[in-house]
């Protein structure tokens, strides 16, 4: 077995330093733009890459399955300033931890989305005291990488994509499925006290991310995965074509959106049936007239035992 191993640090391929900096500003200016992350960082130790940050790790353990996430920025100090944000990353290891690859047993590919930053949409106007350019970087650009199943050594892969740095990923979940329901030692012979191994859920908050404004919960989303994580599912929607968004009366895909709305969100905790087949969560919803805990139950269509057959003749 391995000794700790660094499951986070990227390696810096393409930064940005700010040509204007204040020689007096804290910080060295510099921007990361686009990164890897090589099998070989897993034998890093922690902060040789000093612009990133990670926290809020979380994971599931079935058998010799583990799925591990954290919320990760590959710049920090730019974070602080809403010139960058926290994203949702999850890892995959099908060995107890020893390596980290695609599912060893399936033979679907992976695809991984990476939003990363073009320098020459970075402006050296209107500096902050972190050296940082006042503006965002406007000129994000998405990059995918697919990676084959049976093994295939896989780095952390980026799951909430935020597009923007107005919102942040904040307290990020992942729960596997509890085990199975026995009775004198013996499986209730019930479906859904039956586990499923394959099933785990993940949800994460966001939060306000912009400058001069209190950094506030805002909404939370999910997902769920039956195949341990090669696809997690998600939904389609129509935009409301009078939205603001720049994406008004478009189709998009994202999370499903477990809570949404001018109440502050957040503190989420996730439990579900041995099966996955139902899914349970609460939260704190918090607003001006004071605070409540919300609980929801959902049952996924994609569950077959959710959906009712069809008695058509």
């Amino acid at each position: 077995m391995p000794g700790a191993q660094n499951v986070s640090t990227v390696t810096p391929l393409v930064e940005w330093i700010n040509p204007d900096r204040d020689e007096n500003a804290k910080g060295d200016g510099t921007k990361v733009c686009k990164w890897e992350q090589p099998v070989g960082n897993l034998d890093l130790k922690s902060g040789v890459n000093p612009y990133e940050d990670a926290r809020a790790h979380r994971g599931g353990i079935r058998g010799d399955f583990v799925i591990m996430g954290y919320s990760f920025t590959p710049n920090w100090a730019a974070s602080r300033n809403a010139h960058d944000k926290y994203d949702f990353y999850i890892r995959r290891s099908f060995d107890g931890g020893a390596t980290w690859t695609t599912d060893p047993d399936s033979t679907e590919t992976v695809v991984h989305t990476d939003i990363f930053i073009d320098p020459d949409g970075v402006s050296g106007a209107d500096l902050t005291e972190m050296g940082d350019d006042e503006s965002e970087a406007t000129k994000h650009y998405e990059v995918e990488t697919t990676y084959a199943g049976g093994g295939v050594y896989e780095p952390g892969r980026n799951v909430s994509l935020l597009k923007n740095n107005k919102t942040s990923v904040i307290e990020p979940r992942i729960v596997a499925v509890p085990g199975t329901i026995k009775v004198g030692g013996v499986w209730t012979g019930i479906a859904e006290d039956k586990q499923d191994p394959n099933v785990f859920y993940v949800a994460y908050g966001t939060a306000t991310n912009l400058r001069d404004v209190d950094k506030t919960p805002e909404d939370l989303f999910y997902s769920f995965s039956t195949d341990k994580g090669t696809t997690l599912f998600e939904e389609t929607w129509i935009v409301n074509p009078e939205s603001d968004g720049t994406n008004a009366g478009e189709t998009v895909t994202g999370w499903y959106r477990l809570a949404k709305g001018d109440q502050e969100q957040g503190e989420v905790q996730l439990r579900m049936t041995p099966d996955g087949s139902r899914f349970y969560s609460a939260w704190l919803d918090e607003g001006e007239e004071g605070s409540d805990i919300v609980l929801r139950r959902i049952m996924p269509s994609e569950f077959e035992c959710n959906v009712v057959p069809d008695e058509t003749p």
